[in-house]
């Protein structure tokens, strides 16, 4: 699975852009880190086979991901700030976040960048087919600027859009697995929960995903996230749908 990613990533139209990769793993009981640092680093740390700006960082063994809690994703969220920060210190623009089970397109990223947005995603599906009832996307229902007095989210229905020949870009309050940030979007929010009381946030039957702590510090400074609804990726949870979707010529 992750090295048909890197391939995917690798084929990325970067022409014209400057581009660093920055990798992290959180002490994963496979060939993970192995595999990362024999395709990105190679033999010689100080000229990586994906240039010099290609870093593979790992994390210890207190912060590992073993799985969700029902109620806590305080890991992911501290994986998540962990590469905001490393981004801040550095001088870029944007922040282009691609979850490792995600095949991307060799267009995806100069597609995201032409809408010119602070944040901005793509259709996500875990079907190889393409096909999405629901996609990776939520709207927000009944915000209130300033002190949040009341929020709702429900699922963009994939299906809806299409009957009704939605194309393009729209507004999505919460997006996730591949997103396009500015510098801007990262400098005011972050993946942490300390402006949000938890009474604020009764989505996922009481979970707190990062993304959407994200997509909330977002709207509070009052950034909205965009969702390109032409762009449909591949998210292979499991290596039959990676297969089945190399069959179906979407991968």
């Amino acid at each position: 699975m992750l090295t048909e990613y890197l391939k995917h990533l690798r084929a990325l139209d970067t022409e014209g852009l400057e581009i660093s990769y920055f990798f992290l793993e959180n002490n994963s009981t496979d060939d993970t880190l192995d595999v990362l640092l024999n395709t990105v680093i190679g033999n010689d740390y100080e000229n990586p086979v994906w240039g010099k700006n290609a870093i593979v960082s790992h994390i210890e063994p207190d912060y590992a991901v073993d799985k969700r809690s029902k109620r806590d994703f305080a890991p992911f969220r501290y994986l998540r700030n962990y590469i905001r920060n490393y981004f801040l210190k550095g001088d870029y623009d944007y922040l282009f976040w691609i979850d490792s089970d995600v095949m991307v397109n060799p267009d995806t990223l100069k597609r995201l960048l032409n809408w010119n947005k602070d944040c901005v995603s793509c259709i996500v599906s875990n079907l190889p087919s393409g096909d999405v009832g629901r996609v990776n996307a939520l709207e927000i229902v009944g915000y209130e600027k300033g002190p949040l007095r009341h929020l709702a989210i429900q699922p963009i229905n994939y299906k809806r859009l299409r009957r009704y020949e939605v194309t393009g870009l729209i507004k999505a309050g919460v997006t996730g697995s591949v997103y396009l940030c500015s510098r801007k979007a990262m400098e005011v929010a972050d993946f942490e929960m300390d402006n949000l009381e938890q009474r604020e946030l009764r989505v996922m039957n009481g979970q707190y995903p990062e993304d959407t702590i994200f997509a909330f510090n977002l709207l509070r400074a009052g950034i909205n996230q965009y969702l390109d609804t032409d762009q449909v990726l591949i998210h292979c949870m499991t290596e039959e749908i990676l297969r089945d979707g190399k069959k179906a010529g979407k991968i």
